[in-house]
């Protein structure tokens, strides 16, 4: 991809992410030299793609959580992204951008540096919670973490919140029996964060009292 460009503001960079209904790129913002953002752009222009984004913005834009991804503007494509192959108007978020790794791709060291990033993510759920807000999908590839010994780690992809009242979403192998049911419950997000642990420390999720993956 070779110097395409947003609003003539945004230069793209690497791709970053790739979801059913949305991409992540990494881009230089050209209004602050030398700086980048992540831009998450919908995979498509219709109705419901952009305006999940623009819910997920919502949600986010009064959030401040040193654990949480901070998102900055929102805006729509002015002509479509031939290469990559996003159409006329889509939405897109300007997001934090930061150098990261999925918790999942990370070899942990220790347990101590698992319960850091553990620790972390109960604190920022638990800011989520006492706003009403459920995050719906917490799972390794939805947590990324930096610094040397990652220890700081952060949550992301907040789709799901936004669009509650989905009657059933999320990652069936982490979620509660209740949210397989359909019911999104702060109490589903602790069970997930527990699932998540389990899995980043012994590698696989955890199994039901039947003895099959969840």
């Amino acid at each position: 991809m070779t110097s395409t460009r947003i609003l003539n503001r945004y230069e793209l960079g690497e791709q970053l992410g790739d979801g059913a209904t949305a991409r992540v790129f990494r881009a230089q913002d050209l209004g602050f030299p030398g700086s980048h953002v992540a831009l998450k752009i919908a995979a498509h222009s219709d109705t419901f793609s952009n305006r999940s984004l623009a819910s997920e913005f919502a949600l986010l834009f009064r959030l401040r959580h040193p654990h949480i991804r901070s998102v900055y503007a929102i805006g729509y494509l002015d002509g479509e992204l031939d290469p990559i192959g996003i159409p006329h108007n889509a939405c897109f978020l300007v997001q934090e951008y930061y150098d990261a790794l999925c918790a999942d791709r990370v070899r942990w060291g220790s347990s101590a540096q698992l319960a850091v990033c553990g620790a972390q993510m109960a604190s920022a759920l638990a800011m989520l919670h006492v706003q009403g807000i459920c995050h719906g999908d917490v799972k390794p590839s939805n947590i990324v973490v930096s610094g040397a010994n990652h220890d700081h780690a952060k949550l992301i992809d907040f789709g799901l919140a936004a669009r509650a009242g989905t009657a059933f979403s999320g990652t069936p192998r982490f979620m509660a029996p209740e949210a397989l049911a359909g019911s999104s419950t702060p109490q589903g997000d602790v069970y997930a964060l527990g699932a998540t642990l389990h899995t980043l420390a012994t590698g696989s999720p955890p199994t039901t009292n039947f003895g099959s993956e969840l």
